[in-house]
């Protein structure tokens, strides 16, 4: 990620190679910008574990899609995104907030208090997107993690509802939607 994220930073031309990732066509006819492409990170189920370093590292908006928040049965670390709580650096999966801590959080955030000030993440807040049937996903952290929280009734990790392919389509269409809203509002 760190070399990734340089090579995109330090290229200024707007001409990417196979390994970067190209500017939209708004981006690039701006060729003024003076502080770079900008960047949003999209991340799905394992990849999401990078948010941490990515937000602690860099401050870059990110897309979490069906984040890892509650272990893998399969995993014997038990590895999970942590999760900033405030006056707290970060807290242990045995110690996240409740429902009520996590609204907690976001009414502080939203009344201009931020958490990311007393934690080590910096920059925009994610956007999470789980469908509630995912065994890995966990509202509480996911709402301590961030206010912006799509989720799915029914859906599994795929944010899909086996044997329900219109349901499923529509979830892929407010996935979309939601990704596209997030990113124009940065």
């Amino acid at each position: 990620i760190d070399g990734w994220v340089e090579s995109v930073r330090g290229n200024q031309s707007g001409e990417y190679s196979n390994d970067n990732v190209g500017r939209d066509a708004a981006d690039s006819s701006d060729s003024t910008n003076q502080s770079g492409p900008r960047l949003l990170l999209i991340g799905k189920s394992l990849t999401t574990m990078t948010y941490p370093h990515v937000a602690a590292h860099y401050g870059l908006p990110f897309v979490l899609l069906t984040p890892v928040l509650h272990h893998a049965d399969f995993d014997p670390s038990a590895r999970v995104i942590p999760v900033p709580a405030v006056g707290d650096d970060i807290v242990a999966e045995s110690e996240a907030p409740s429902v009520a801590e996590a609204r907690a959080i976001i009414r502080a955030e939203l009344a201009g208090q931020s958490h990311a000030a007393s934690s080590r993440y910096a920059g925009p807040a994610p956007l999470i997107c789980a469908g509630t049937a995912d065994p890995f996903y966990d509202r509480a952290r996911a709402n301590a993690l961030t206010p912006h929280v799509h989720e799915y009734p029914d859906a599994n990790h795929s944010i899909e509802v086996p044997g329900h392919w219109r349901r499923s389509l529509d979830y892929l269409k407010e996935v979309t939607a939601s990704v596209a809203q997030y990113a124009a509002t940065l």
